[in-house]
């Protein structure tokens, strides 16, 4: 059986569809946005899109890394179990800097 959060060589994590985004935390040490819309990675891509995803749908959400840096956050549908999505590939692009802030 698949774990739940699985590390990939190349940096980026593949996690379950059903993982909670704080499940998602404390596994990969990304912080993805929650929120009463949704309870899953798959329902976060979901409500990102405004429709049922698909295989290869991709969404950007602002995330926070293991030391609390905002960061951009890619989530791919990487397999779907019928209606459902199965598996997300996870990748953190580059820190969001604060234009302005001192």
């Amino acid at each position: 059986r698949d774990p739940a959060v699985r590390q990939e060589a190349e940096g980026g994590w593949v996690l379950s569809g059903l993982v909670r985004p704080d499940e998602a935390r404390d596994a990969a040490g990304v912080t993805l946005p929650e929120s009463d819309d949704f309870e899953t990675v798959g329902g976060l891509i979901g409500a990102e899109l405004g429709r049922l995803p698909r295989l290869g749908d991709q969404v950007s959400v602002e995330a926070l890394d293991a030391e609390g840096r905002r960061r951009q956050a890619q989530l791919t549908v990487a397999r779907m179990d019928g209606w459902r999505v199965g598996r997300v590939r996870l990748r953190l692009g580059g820190i969001i800097s604060d234009e302005g802030d001192e």
